[in-house]
Order: structure tokens, then sequence, then C-alpha cells
């Protein structure tokens, strides 16, 4: 073992894509502030965002905030690098969001009164039946505002009996602007044959005007089964609400009131709010039984309902959507460069905050964010990140953000270190690399007086290289005094550069250590040390982890590794301008 695997420098490293990267950071600014340039809703406490301690910089005022200006990193990326990639972490929730709550509750028919509220929603159910496939509504008004559809499910055969579930919903700008309450349905035309259909409607407010229905899913079944389940699940989120429907064909007691028993039951914790049957007066024997049913969500998760008929089921259809609730969202995420905004912005305009502390990231080990970048402009104190949010309903907080710097070096070689140690009269230089690229040799240069340098030798490198090598070279002769060495690097097309001057100090040996028995069974040695005024011992794994280490004057020692595993251990004795290296076994093996 050589002196450089006792004291490597410790550094992160990243293998990415076949090339050697190292990863500085997480580091956290140390100036943060408002920069008006975005929003007109400022943050308070911007000081708060610069370590995750539960502290937050806040914006609670609705609208679209200011950017959160972090910078003044502390970077200290090494000259020449190449800059790879570039990661921002935003830790952040949202306080006191407000969830989807039943504004006007669900009524049936053709005309619907919506109260006066917050981001609101109305949703319309259609529940149909026909005797020679499905009929289809293409279009819904209501006080002559065009509504959207969710999704439909259909249940039966394309020339028989066919159940059919319709969603559709008008969001807060239609209502605001409908002149009247009533429905106007658009059918596409069909052949007629016992057909009837039921109008569901409801109003929900604090709901999202950019994406109000999260998910929807569906199940159909044309046999007696009895339950049905949802499958896939409902996937839901916390502060939102799901609303589900069903339909059979067959029917139970006409006229069921709200709360009854005799359609159908449902699990999970869902509020039944239309239980009924209808049909068409015209037509002995037509018609069908559904239910509306809906549920708060308090965490995010799903929802898989179970319906049980209360009858002889035949033709069955479910369809739940799901609301959710008004959020905070990102409004824009981009970089500072010399002080000036740019780059991509990487905001998650659709993903709503958690009411926890979350952090979010953005970019990554590859990404640049759209842009180029120097070694310079990242080491410099108005290099950083800004942060704006959409704020809808509660109040927005960051508690911390932090970057991470990916680049590597684009020097030939990256040198870990370079060292001399004098042994029996000899002088033994040793390097180790950490890559290579095109690298042809070093030459090694001697000096007496660190000014005048001349070559004694040389030795191939690498030429390409992403792994850790390491290289000696022994200078037989290197005289007495100090001497002094220079590695110099030459790339395959003749360019060169060099690398630090070291030094030794070259003398005859005065000393060595002695250890015995070595290896010891029990781990107990017994070292002689030379006849130095002062001394220090460190002992090392061989995984070279620091064991323990002390200091001493002459004489003779105990050294117990009794309370340590059988294994190889390094000794490195360290007095008089000197240094020796000991191997010690624990091993009861026979030699």
């Amino acid at each position: 073992m050589n002196k450089v695997q006792v004291f490597s420098v410790l550094f992160s490293l990243v293998f990415l894509r076949g090339i050697l990267f190292s990863q500085t950071g997480p580091f956290s600014p140390g100036t943060t502030a408002n920069n008006a340039s975005i929003g007109s809703n400022a943050w308070t406490g911007t000081g708060n965002s610069v370590s995750s301690n539960n502290s937050y910089a806040t914006v609670a005022t609705k609208g679209i905030t200011n950017y959160l200006s972090a910078s003044n990193f502390g970077f200290a990326i090494s000259v020449p690098s190449s800059i790879s990639g570039i990661q921002v972490d935003v830790e952040r929730s949202t306080n006191s969001a407000t969830a989807v709550a039943v504004l006007n509750n669900w009524t049936n028919g053709l005309t619907k009164t919506i109260s006066a509220g917050v981001a609101r929603c109305l949703i319309v159910g259609i529940f149909m039946e026909n005797g020679v496939g499905a009929r289809d509504v293409t279009a819904i008004t209501y006080g002559g505002q065009s509504m959207t559809q969710i999704t439909e499910a259909t249940v039966g055969t394309a020339a028989g009996f066919t159940g059919k579930i319709e969603w559709w919903r008008l969001m807060e700008t239609g209502i605001a602007s409908a002149t009247s309450t009533a429905f106007s349905l658009t059918f596409a035309a069909a052949t007629l044959d016992q057909n009837w259909e039921g109008v569901s409607s409801a109003v929900f407010q604090y709901v999202d005007q950019v994406i109000p229905v999260s998910d929807f899913e569906a199940l159909a079944s044309n046999n007696a089964t009895n339950p049905i389940a949802l499958s896939p699940a409902l996937s839901t989120f916390e502060g939102g609400f799901s609303i589900s429907g069903v339909y059979c064909g067959n029917n139970t007691t006409p006229a069921v009131a709200i709360g009854g028993t005799n359609t159908y039951l449902i699990n999970s914790g869902f509020t039944e709010v239309i239980d009924t049957y209808s049909a068409n007066a015209g037509f002995t024997g037509s018609g069908g039984a559904f239910q509306v049913a809906h549920k708060a969500t308090a965490t995010s998760g799903t929802e898989a309902p179970t319906y049980t008929f209360a009858g002889t089921a035949n033709r069955q259809v479910a369809c739940c959507i799901h609301l959710l609730r008004l959020r905070e969202c990102d409004q824009s995420v981009r970089l500072l460069k010399a002080g000036v905004i740019t780059g991509n912005n990487y905001a998650q305009t659709t993903a709503a905050w958690s009411t926890t502390d979350t952090y979010t990231t953005y970019g990554g080990a590859g990404d640049l964010w759209g842009t180029t970048w120097t070694e310079a402009q990242i080491n410099a104190s108005n290099f950083g990140a800004v942060f704006s949010a959409s704020v809808q309903n509660g109040t927005a907080r960051v508690d911390h953000i932090r970057i991470t710097i990916y680049s590597f070096s684009t020097l030939p070689i990256e040198l870990l270190d370079f060292f001399a140690e004098s042994k029996n009269g000899k002088n033994y230089l040793h390097w180790r690399t950490a890559t290579e690229k095109n690298n042809k040799r070093f030459e090694i240069e001697k000096s007496e007086d660190a000014s005048a340098f001349y070559l004694i030798g040389s030795i191939d490198g690498k030429g390409n290289a992403w792994v850790v090598n390491d290289y000696t070279f022994t200078d037989s002769l290197p005289g007495n005094g100090i001497r002094y060495y220079r590695l110099k690097q030459i790339d395959a097309d003749g360019s060169y550069q060099y690398h630090k001057i070291i030094s030794i100090s070259n003398r005859a040996e005065t000393f060595d250590v002695c250890l015995y028995p070595n290896p010891s069974c029990e781990g107990l040695f017994t070292m002689r040390s030379p006849d130095v005024t002062e001394a220090n011992v460190s002992i090392y794994s061989n995984e070279l982890k620091l064991i323990k280490s002390f200091a001493l004057n002459s004489g003779e020692y105990e050294i117990s590794l009794e309370d340590l595993a059988d294994g190889i251990y390094y000794l490195i004795f360290t007095g008089d301008g000197q240094q020796k290296i000991k191997k010690l076994e624990k091993s009861c093996r026979s030699h």
C-alpha cells in the first residue's frame, strides 16, 4: 500500500452515459429576494427559503406571485470544466387550502338554480335506455352556455336494449354567463324504442378551473352479476370530490325515495343523493333504476366502490368521475445567469401542490435548461434560480430552494494526488489519475532549486480512461538534500501541460520499525520504535478506514487489534521527518 491509498481525496462521482461526472451540491442560497418581473404578489419572508426548517416564504393573496429569487450559492467549479446539468429542488406546499364542496345539491330535471360561489363547476349526469341501440347526447347547454362532455359509458348490445351514462360539466365562466336556469339537450339521430332518459345535476365550488376532472372510470356488465365493482379503481386526490353514477335496466319498486334501499347500495362511505326509478310512460315495462352518490376525499388514494342491486340485475353500467380542488401550481421556474432570468421554464403548471412539505425537482444531471454555461457563470454570486407560483386557494409556501451542479473536467487528465517518499536511498514518485483523455505519456522532471528542471524519465499514459489509475516512478540517484519534481503530461497531438511541483528531502535512513508477532492470531502486536523524539502512529483497515491513531516517543509499545475482525491492516509510522508503512495481519493461518 502507498500513501495515496490512505490519504486519497474524497469526492463525489456520478457515472452518466459512460463519462465520469462530478456532482457538486446540493448547495443552499446565500441571498433571496422578490423579483417583480412576473406577477404582482410579493413573497413574505424570502430569507426563510435558504434552509429546510419549516419556516416559509409565503404568499396568500390570490393570483400570480413575484419571482422568489435565490442566488449566491457559493459554487467553486474547477477550471476548466464542462457543465453537464443543473438541478433545482424546491421544497413547497400549500396551507389552509379549501377542499371541493357541494354548493347546490343534486336534483332531477331540466332546470338548475345555481347560488353564488367560488370557482364553481356544474355537473350533469344523463341516464338513458333505448330498445334498439344506444341513444347519444351530442350537446348540452345551460342558460345558453355550451357544456363539455367529461365521459360516457354504455352497456347492452348494438341492436338490442342498451343502457348509457354520460357526464357533462360547465365551469365558472360559463355559469356566470348563463342567461337562464334551463338545460337543453341535443341528441343524435336514433330509432327510439321504449326510450327514456333521466337528468340529474349538482353544483360544486372550489373546483380547479384548468383541470376540473382528474380521472374517470367505468364498468359494464351484461349479465346478472350482483354486486358489481368498479375496476380499475378511480384515482383520487386530497381535497377532491368523487362522483358515482350507476344504472340497471331492471326496476325494483318505482318512485323509491332518496336514501331508500330498493335500488342500489354502495360501499366505501359514499353518500347517496339520487336513488330512483324512471320509465317511458308510453311503454309498459320500460325504464330502469339509477343512483348517484358522492364522497369528499381527505387524502389522495383510490376509490373502488361496489354496487349491490336490490333486485334481479341484467344490464348494469357504472361511471365515476373525480373533481380536483382549486390548486396552488407552479407558474414559472427558471435560472439566473449573470443576474438575468434565462433558460427554459420548467414549471409544473398542472401538478397540484401537496399540503405537506415536498421537494419537487426541476432539471437534472443532463439538463442545461436550454442554454449554455461556463464555470465562471456558475461560480458567480449572481447565479441562481427564480420561482413563481399561481395561488388560487390557500397559502403558497416555500421552505427551501437548493441547486446541484453536474460537471466534468475538460483537462486531459484529472490528477488526484502527486507525492514522493524516500526509501533505501531512492526517491519514489507516486501519482493517481481519475480520468485521462488522449493521454500519451507523462514526463518526469527534476530540479535542485525548483527553478531549472530537467528530464529524468517518462511513463506511458492510458490514452482514454474513465477509471482510477496509479503510477510510480523511481529516482534511483536522487542525491542529497532537497529535490524538486514536476509532471509534464503530453497529449496524443503533442500538446502538454505541467502539474504541481513537489519536494522531498533526501538523507540516509536512521531507523526502522519492528513488529512481532506478525501475523498475530490474537491481534496483539509488539512494536519497537526507533530512537526518535516524537512520532505518530496511524492504523488503517484494508478498506482505508482509519482505525486509531496516537502519538509516542521511542520505546516498545503493544498494539491491540483484539476487537477487530481477522484481516489485513496497515500501520503508518511518521517520525524524524521520515515515514514507514507496515502491514499487520490478524490471522491464525500458518505461513
